[in-house]
């Protein structure tokens, strides 16, 4: 995915992004009915729609990133300056801003049973691993292990996807009962996962020099709705 912009110089910059969903549409090929049904009851029973990579335009996030205003947190159209809150993730992916709070970085949780399929990871999980894992073993895994692993690939590659793959290991805790996973404020963690991100990639393309390439992690088709939004609703650019 690339672009020009300028950020006071002549430089070139492209913006690639790690969000995909072809892990998912491969794992919904092999779902059964009583899978289906389980995971239907969740927060993430759209996963289920998804068949094909979500397609985020080529000069989406290079057009928003050099209108980024870093130090507001929202992006400048023209004359206009539009916030970007957690509201908007919540209007894009409907997954809520009440629950618990979900900490990504968190040192100490409890182990998952989840986790005893992965034993040779050592405290690093990628999501490839996993993902194969599920692929090659599910007829002879659990329902409920299935859905719970499942949602474990779906959350890591759609909502907090990473340019490394590698996964955060809390999440097979909170994943482990797929009954319980409406109590967490997922679209406040999506949100706040992705602000960092981009903040890191606006920095990082600012103090670059000639041709910048850039990273963002998390979600970006929430930036997607969210540009659309301002292209469209708001005529910010008229």
């Amino acid at each position: 995915m690339g672009s020009s912009g300028d950020n006071g110089s002549s430089n070139k910059l492209f913006v690639h992004h790690s969000m995909k969903t072809n892990f998912v549409a491969g794992l919904n090929a092999i779902l059964t009915e009583e899978h289906k049904d389980v995971i239907s009851k969740t927060p993430f029973a759209w996963f289920l729609e998804l068949q094909d990579n979500l397609k985020i335009g080529r000069n989406i996030l290079s057009d928003l990133l050099i209108r980024w205003v870093d130090e507001r947190g929202g992006f400048k159209f023209g004359d206009k300056f539009v916030e970007f809150k957690e509201v908007d993730v919540s209007l894009a992916l409907g997954l809520g801003l009440v629950g618990d709070e979900i900490n990504l970085n968190a040192k100490y949780f409890s182990p998952s049973p989840l986790q005893k399929y992965f034993g040779k990871a050592k405290g690093k999980y990628e999501l490839d691993m996993i993902y194969h894992f599920v692929l090659k073993e599910h007829k002879k895994l659990p329902c409920k292990d299935v859905c719970s692993l499942y949602v474990f690939v779906g959350i890591s590659e759609v909502l907090l996807p990473c340019r490394t793959r590698i996964v955060f290991p809390n999440l097979f805790e909170i994943v482990d009962s797929t009954s319980d996973l409406s109590p967490f404020c997922w679209d406040r963690t999506v949100y706040r996962y992705l602000l960092s991100s981009f903040s890191k990639a606006f920095v990082a393309w600012k103090g670059g020099k000639g041709a910048t390439t850039v990273y963002v992690d998390g979600c970006v088709y929430v930036f997607k709705v969210n540009f659309l939004h301002a292209l469209f609703v708001g005529n910010y650019f008229k």
